[in-house]
């Protein structure tokens, strides 16, 4: 088991992996703090140009994140800013929010995540608001996580459902820290419907690593 500080500054060669989601509306958020690589196939670290790859990689930032990826590279980029790129299965959790996806961008400036944006046929997003019985379940060919806004972006052929309230649409943001969903126009086939006899539901199984297509 490695452990590596997500800081420029570090003794140790900086290496990076995390991903995409924030804190639950009563908790601090902790996008920041060292990775530790608890396993891998193989793992290749270039002095020269700072590049690290990982195959097969389980990674842990922080006390909150978990991610799981078949191939993992960070390239360091100017300016205190690492990028890591997350392929082959891409499986994260993160304080009751999962995401599963064929690939991952993540960007990082000194130890804190800035930013992901996750790709797949389709990517599946769900969260676990504090105190609710239901699981917001989303699916789109892109998702994005902004980490200064707490929000998450889903783009591309997007579906979405609470137990209660469900779109089928273009696009749609939704807000970790309140919980609340938005979109900012209207699609022309774009559809949204409430069950009015919806009550607490059971809460839904969090998608597998075996659902990324």
């Amino acid at each position: 088991m490695a452990r590596f500080r997500s800081d420029a500054g570090s003794s140790a060669p900086a290496l990076f992996l995390a991903l995409c989601l924030v804190a639950m509306p009563a908790a601090p958020a902790e996008l920041t703090g060292a990775l530790t690589f608890e396993s891998w196939s193989h793992l290749e670290h270039n002095i020269q140009d700072d590049t690290t790859s990982l195959e097969d990689a389980e990674i842990r930032h922080g006390t909150d994140t978990f991610i799981r990826a078949g191939r993992a590279v960070r390239v360091q980029l100017p300016g205190r800013v690492n990028q890591l790129t997350l392929s082959d299965g891409v499986h994260i959790t993160y304080r009751g929010a999962v995401l599963d996806a064929d690939s991952a961008l993540v960007v990082f400036r000194d130890q804190k995540l800035q930013s992901a944006r996750v790709v797949g046929s389709q990517a599946t997003f769900s969260h676990q608001p504090a105190g609710s019985s239901r699981r917001v379940q989303g699916r789109a060919n892109v998702i994005e996580f902004d980490g200064a806004s707490d929000r998450v972006k889903l783009s591309g052929k997007t579906s979405y459902s609470d137990g209660q309230f469900e779109c089928n649409l273009e696009e749609l943001l939704y807000n970790l820290a309140d919980t609340r969903v938005s979109t900012p126009a209207q699609d022309a086939m774009d559809r949204c419907t409430v069950d009015l006899d919806a009550e607490r539901v059971p809460t839904p199984r969090t998608p597998e690593r075996s659902t990324a297509q």
